[in-house]
């Protein structure tokens, strides 16, 4: 055993210990600190200390260059005697951060002259940009962003109108500015709350600073709840396609990377969502008992949280079903979505020459159009018996079906994303995939990485059949090798026995490999394992 209380660790006897490099390698410095979770910094700043009073790792002075430096979390070290101090234009407090008092008067009194240019006003919107970002894109100044728009040389005509509004976004900003923002507080309960349509993704992270604690929150109290962080985002092709409980999911799964920085780690987290099906879905049930592929790997990405799933009414979302009807960000595809696009695509290249030459089959096949509508809208009956009967055989695979860029998929678990062929390129797609002329398994292999559709396997079966080149050229079944039984060196050293019938009666016929002794033994009440056991004993007995 290492023993790692010791600080620092002793020093171990021998040769220092070189680290091989290439030929040439030039040193690597990695000066961006890398971004801790909040509920963490106290852990990973123990374990830092730790291992610098171990000599494991060396605090790289802040302002002296090095050669080398891997990527670590950065300390800013303050030490002040005061509540309150000024820094960069900016009053940090202990409770909340906001501009100085300075930089308000330098707002209130902006000089605007009476007929302004271009320059001027945009003077005065980086300069609010520069004391307040998060004002700069409010609403009161949506009529000074306009003039920043092409074309540069746009003329300005400063009415009366202007400035009013001008003088009422200076008394506006002083007072939002004045009231400041709040630090993230570790100790308060959290609430996300997420919502999903058709137009794309929402979220809003909410801390308590109320003392309430029914079963309203977190609308208990007016105030009571402040706003956090909240993002919203369009959806991508593939994730036009998903069901209700599959985009809900999705939502919360984006939710919590989103917000992962202030969300991992937190031991009061609760998820609020108006899908009711994800309460038990995100809650208490395991993996194994998760069937959808979709919803299995979304579920995949949440164990690493720890938070309760808490049912909201769509009435009472309003929040984040405004930022999920009307997302401000273009979908940038995750891995799991790039990945889904690969899948799909291999799989439409198993089956591209039959759909460029029969592109109608899907669009006018009635049987695929209908099975498409039925998986979006996922209102199968419950008894096999009671659907369409076009679609009965694809009833035992339902849970497996989505529908991707306008084509039903097919996957299983943890499988490739299959694409279900309509019954019409059945055929066709079953000739691309024996074009090689592989044998009966490579066929089936490569089909359920890429293809689907009922039958397939006996399908696939069929079309190899009828390949008169394989039946001539493919190996035969080779006989098996004769083995040599070597002779006896002794009477019923080796015996063979045998069961025949002769007029409805059984017999053994029992014989030495030797001498050729035959014996017959008859069986008349049948011939059960017992008794042929029993009759075989007297034989070795003797």
């Amino acid at each position: 055993m290492f023993n790692t209380a010791r600080k620092p660790l002793p020093v171990m006897q021998g040769e220092l210990h070189h680290i091989h490099l290439l030929p040439g390698a030039t040193p690597y410095a990695c000066h961006t600190p890398t971004s801790v979770p909040k509920h963490w910094e106290e852990e990973v700043k123990a374990h830092l200390e730790e291992d610098v009073a171990r000599v494991v790792i060396e605090p790289v002075p802040a302002g002296q260059p090095t050669k080398w430096c891997a990527r670590h979390p950065e300390e800013i070290q303050v030490r002040v005697a005061r509540r309150e101090v000024d820094f960069v234009g900016f009053n940090l407090g202990w409770e909340a951060y906001k501009p100085t008092e300075e930089r308000l008067a330098a707002i209130k009194n902006f000089p605007m002259p009476c007929q302004p240019p271009i320059t001027d006003i945009r003077a005065w919107y980086g300069f609010v940009n520069q004391l307040a970002p998060f004002l700069a894109t409010a609403p009161i100044m949506n009529t000074f962003r306009e003039f920043l728009k092409k074309p540069t040389g746009k003329l300005v005509c400063w009415n009366e109108a202007l400035r009013t509004k001008f003088h009422h976004a200076q008394d506006t900003i002083c007072q939002l500015a004045k009231d400041g923002l709040a630090y993230y507080d570790r100790s308060c309960p959290i609430a996300a709350i997420t919502d999903w349509s058709k137009e794309g993704l929402g979220f809003v992270i909410l801390q308590q600073y109320c003392l309430c604690s029914s079963a309203a929150t977190p609308f208990c109290c007016t105030g009571g709840w402040r706003l956090a962080l909240c993002g919203s985002r369009h959806l991508t092709a593939a994730e036009a396609g998903y069901t209700a409980v599959e985009g809900e999911a999705l939502t919360v799964a984006w939710c919590l990377q989103k917000a992962r920085l202030f969300l991992l780690g937190c031991p009061n987290l609760t998820v609020v969502t108006d899908h009711r099906p994800l309460t038990k879905l995100l809650g208490d049930r395991s993996l194994m008992e998760i069937s959808n592929p979709h919803l299995f790997r979304l579920k995949e990405r949440t164990p690493q949280y720890h938070f309760r799933v808490k049912y909201l009414p769509g009435k009472c979302n309003s929040a984040a079903d405004f930022l999920s009807r009307y997302p401000a960000l273009k979908a940038d595809p995750s891995t799991h979505n790039v990945d889904l696009d690969e899948d799909l695509t291999n799989a439409i290249a198993a089956a591209f020459l039959a759909v460029v030459e029969h592109d109608s089959c899907i669009v006018d096949n009635p049987v695929y159009q209908l099975l498409m509508a039925k998986v979006l809208a996922g209102d199968w009956d419950d008894r096999k018996s009671q659907e369409v009967a076009c679609l009965r055989p694809f009833y035992g695979v339902r849970e497996r079906l989505a529908v991707v860029q306008d084509l039903v998929t097919y996957t299983f678990k943890q499988g490739n994303v299959r694409l279900v062929i309509p019954e019409p390129l059945h055929q066709q797609v079953a000739a691309n995939l024996h074009a090689g002329h592989q044998g009966l398994d490579s066929m089936q292999r490569r089909a359920r990485q890429m293809v689907y559709w009922p039958g397939l396997e006996g399908d696939l079966q069929y079309r190899r059949s009828l390949c008169e080149e394989c039946n001539v050229h493919a190996p035969s079944q080779a006989a098996e090798e004769f083995i040599i039984t070597p002779p006896s060196k002794y009477p019923f050293q080796m015996t063979v026995a045998d069961m025949f019938q002769h007029n409805g009666h059984m017999y053994m016929a029992y014989a030495d490999r030797l001498t050729g002794w035959l014996e017959l033994a008859h069986f008349p009440h049948g011939t059960s394992s017992s008794h042929i056991k029993t009759q075989l004993r007297r034989y070795f007995a003797r």
